[in-house]
């Protein structure tokens, strides 16, 4: 299947699961009908006859082809993390504990399985370390984080919290201690 000038040649029929696209100048054939390749392609819902040759498509229907295709998409998910002999691993990363804890509040990790603990940076030089994806009493952890944080300050820990967003602001870069502090958790 010659794949050398069509620009999307890794959409794929969600009806037959079919490579379907070959480009013809600034238009494509999809099962038959021309699209606009300046608009993308669009939701369709013709399948591929292969019991009607008369039907000029465009395309070569390949099962055989589609393994090629296939190893180029992406996951549908992010696959849980392999078992490992000891943690924290040498990247530093640790799963959460099971059972999860028993407190008021829980934070989530993302879908990449690390927590959503950022650091804004400001032009002035000011930093925010933002901790989001908080479920439960966020005024616990609030005051938990403070009381973890503060000895290693000279001054008091000014933080923000906002219950809708779900988000604690803490004004400075403390990045590696707040990972440090939902770690020591067990989240």
């Amino acid at each position: 299947m010659a794949l050398r000038k069509c620009i999307y040649w890794n959409k794929v029929c969600p009806t037959c699961r079919v490579l379907l696209v070959s480009l013809n100048g600034p238009q494509i054939t999809i099962h038959g009908k021309v699209k606009n390749a300046r608009s993308g392609l669009q939701s369709y819902s013709t399948q591929a006859n292969e019991n009607n040759p008369s039907c000029e498509t465009g395309y070569t229907v390949s099962k055989e082809d589609f393994k090629w295709v296939k190893r180029l998409l992406p996951p549908s998910k992010i696959p849980d993390p392999p078992k490992h002999a000891e943690y924290p691993t040498p990247s530093g990363w640790s799963p959460p504990l099971d059972p999860p804890p028993d407190l008021p509040y829980f934070v989530r990790r993302n879908k990449y399985h690390e927590f959503s603990v950022t650091v804004e940076t400001k032009v002035g030089g000011g930093a925010f370390t933002h901790i989001t994806k908080i479920e439960g009493d966020i005024w616990a952890l609030n005051k938990d984080l403070a009381r973890f944080l503060e000895p290693e300050l000279k001054y008091d820990l000014a933080t923000t919290v906002h219950e809708v967003n779900q988000r604690i602001t803490v004004k400075g870069k403390f990045q590696d201690q707040v990972v440090k502090f939902l770690l020591l958790q067990g989240f």
